[in-house]
C-alpha cells in the first residue's frame, strides 16, 4: 500500500501488486510537494473505533465499518467514504477493548493541558 502523507479525503490510497502502479502513485505525491507512507497490506477486514475525550475521561463508541472502495468485492479506487455502518454483528466481542489497550497512551492522556484549565473542549480519537 502507499499511501499520500498528507490529507486526501480517503483517496491518497493505492493499493496494488503492482510495482509500477505503486512506483507511479508515489512519483505523482513526489511531484506535487508530498511525501507518503508505505504498509504491508493487511487482508481482512478493517474497522474504526472512535473514541471520545474531554481531557479526563474516554468514552468509545460502537465499532464501525465504512465502504472504501467504489465497487462490489472491495474493487475499484478508494471512494472517501460512501457510508459506515455500525453495530458490527460479525465483530468479537472485547475488540473496542482491546484496540483502547493497544494505545500507546490512554486517549484519556494525550488532552491533560485542557483538562488542567477546565476547558469545556471535547476530542474525537479513532485507530
Amino acid at each position: 500500500m502507499v499511501k499520500d502523507d498528507g490529507l486526501a479525503a480517503g483517496k491518497g490510497v493505492v493499493v496494488t501488486n503492482n510495482r509500477n502502479e505503486a512506483l507511479a502513485h508515489a512519483q505523482s505525491c513526489f511531484d506535487a510537494g508530498g511525501s507518503v507512507v508505505i504498509e504491508e497490506f493487511l487482508d481482512g477486514p478493517e474497522v474504526s473505533v472512535f473514541v471520545l475525550c474531554d481531557g479526563r475521561t474516554t468514552v468509545a463508541l460502537s465499532p464501525a465499518q465504512d465502504f472504501k472502495r467504489i465497487f462490489d468485492n472491495d474493487e475499484g479506487p478508494n471512494t472517501g467514504g460512501m457510508g459506515a455502518y455500525t453495530p458490527l454483528e460479525w465483530a468479537p466481542e472485547g475488540l473496542v477493548q482491546e484496540v483502547i489497550d493497544a494505545w500507546p497512551s490512554r486517549p484519556s492522556t494525550r488532552w491533560p493541558a485542557a483538562a488542567r484549565r477546565s476547558l469545556a473542549c471535547c476530542s474525537l480519537a479513532w485507530r
